[in-house]
This record gives structure tokens, sequence and C-alpha cells, in this order.
């Protein structure tokens, strides 16, 4: 009887949570590509988008996004040391989401400032990035970000452009927000995606 009281009231709780993204009327599905089938980046990345412009052309579709994580997927890439031009090297570890250019639009993230990630933004154009509040906070406290600089995490004779800065959203309902960066997989077809 307690252990039921503590966890209604837990959840009670969880619902007065503002987790940052709407959770209504979504559907996730969990996709792992295996490497035998689609070896090359490149392949991953088309299979992506192919199946982003099917679903999305699903009736009732609003919105269709892919990222290498959800909100509350338990999983996210890390990275430290990150090199920002103007700054000291940071041994901070950020989040790194691996997104299509709806992603964020169809989780109703907010922006907070710049733009969204977009279609144009692909391999061959200028490198871009988005942050999170979290991020833009802890390395550019009381500074403008947008148009900042961000060694890219595949290619380091290339940097990435901060174009835009989206609110935090929580990991897991009971954990503060951290420093977030958001790049769409368009642009880094040296890496996988997953989700």
């Amino acid at each position: 009887l307690c252990g039921a009281g503590l966890l209604l009231k837990s959840f009670l709780l969880m619902r007065g949570i503002d987790p940052g993204y709407r959770s209504d009327r979504i559907l996730t599905l969990n996709v792992n590509l295996t490497h035998s089938q689609y070896p090359a980046p490149a392949e991953q990345t088309r299979f992506f988008q192919q199946a982003v412009e099917r679903i999305r052309a699903l009736p009732g579709v609003q919105a269709v996004g892919a990222g290498t994580s959800l909100p509350l997927g338990g999983w996210s890439m890390s990275v430290s040391g990150l090199t920002i031009e103007g700054k000291p090297d940071a041994d901070d570890r950020v989040s790194v989401v691996m997104v299509s250019p709806d992603y964020l639009r169809t989780l109703a993230i907010p922006l907070v400032q710049g733009r969204y990630l977009a279609d144009s933004d692909r391999e061959g154009s200028p490198s871009v990035v988005m942050l999170n509040e979290s991020f833009a906070r802890h390395f550019f406290p009381g500074e403008n970000c947008l148009g900042r600089r961000i060694q890219n995490l595949g290619r380091k004779t290339d940097w990435m452009t901060i174009v835009g800065v989206v609110r935090d959203i929580r990991p897991w309902p009971e954990e503060a927000a951290t420093p977030e960066m958001y790049v769409s997989y368009l642009q880094m077809t040296g890496r996988q995606m997953g989700h």
C-alpha cells in the first residue's frame, strides 16, 4: 500500500513537470540498421530519407522526424573536448543528437532564437548546428551564440555554424536538462543513424 501510494504521488508530480516537448499524438519507433545491409553511411542516410518521405505521405500524418535518440529514450551520444571558436577547449560532456530537419518541429520543441534546421542543410552546404538553452547558457553566458562556430565532430577541418537555439528538454522527468547539440544527419554522412 505504501509503495502504491508513493508511485501514485510520483506519477502525479511527473504530470506537473513540463518535459519541454509535445508528447501527445506522437508515435515513435526504433529502427536499427544492420551494417551488413547498409554498410555505407550514405546508404543509411538514404534509407532514413526514404522512410521519412513515405511516412509523411501517409493519411493523417502531420509531421515526421528522425533522430539518433528520443526524449526518455535512455541513450544519447555524448562527446567532450569540443573546440569552440574563440574559447578555450572544453572538457565538459555534451549530448549530440543527429536529426532529420523536421525532428525538432515534429516534437514541437520551441525555437528560442535563430532558425530550425532545414532540408537545405545537407552534405555540400555549410555545416550548421542547433543548441539547446543549457548549452547556450553554459558555453556562451550572457552572449549571443548565433553565428558562432564549433569544430565539426566528423571533420576536424570543418566548422559548424550555430543557427538556432531550442528550449531545453528533460532527459528524464526528474533530471534537469544538460547541454545538447542537434546536427542534421544529412550533413553527417560519416556517422550512423538509429531511431
